[in-house]
């Protein structure tokens, strides 16, 4: 990864944020990014974890870390204009890209919704609205929805003003915690 000489600050951005990111979503965002199936294959497959976000995937720290570097790699080139590799992936594609990803088969069905909400929000604008002259939205809070509220309302044009009562973002799934609980739905693909 990128050194402290580094002088790019964005790079330098990135590098700072990669440690703690989520090792089977970078393998995804690999194999999006370059198309090489290398990423889906043995030694990279993550394995399934019993209640937490697996971030590690359960891969071996090595692994971890060439998987790092290339998502460095990879994204510093999309930043270059690069183009992504897959950016329309099939329903098998990404069925495959999702049962790897939690370790565990996600049923067929479950392509075409996700193919939908990824083509909706893949930048998309969405169609202009007419409203009153002086209207503004108030979002209350900056959690998921709060955040894709905003970005929302600003590709319309729309003015608004977003309040949170925590110093930062995240929203209630970022204050609370809930030890020992759990869901039966994986949790990148619940989230």
């Amino acid at each position: 990864m990128a050194d402290s000489t580094d002088l790019d600050p964005f790079r330098q951005r990135i590098a700072e944020a990669l440690p703690s990111a989520n090792i089977p979503t970078l393998l995804l965002l690999l194999y999006q990014f370059t198309g090489q199936e290398y990423w889906l294959n043995p030694p990279f497959i993550p394995v399934k974890s019993r209640w937490d976000d697996n971030d590690s995937g359960g891969l071996a720290v090595e692994l971890q870390t060439e998987i790092r570097d290339a998502a460095l790699a990879a994204i510093m080139a999309w930043r270059q204009r690069a183009n992504i590799a897959k950016p329309d992936l099939s329903a098998e594609e990404l069925i495959r890209m999702l049962s790897t990803s939690e370790a565990e088969p996600i049923p067929p069905e479950y392509a075409d919704m996700m193919i939908h909400k990824l083509r909706r929000y893949s930048g998309a604008l969405p169609d202009p609205v007419c409203l009153p002259e002086g209207f503004r939205v108030l979002i209350i809070g900056a959690g998921m929805s709060g955040v894709a509220a905003a970005i929302r309302l600003r590709q319309l044009g729309i003015s608004y003003i977003q309040i949170e009562m925590q110093d930062h973002t995240g929203g209630v799934w970022h204050s609370h915690h809930y030890p020992g609980c759990g869901v039966d739905t994986p949790g990148h693909l619940y989230s």
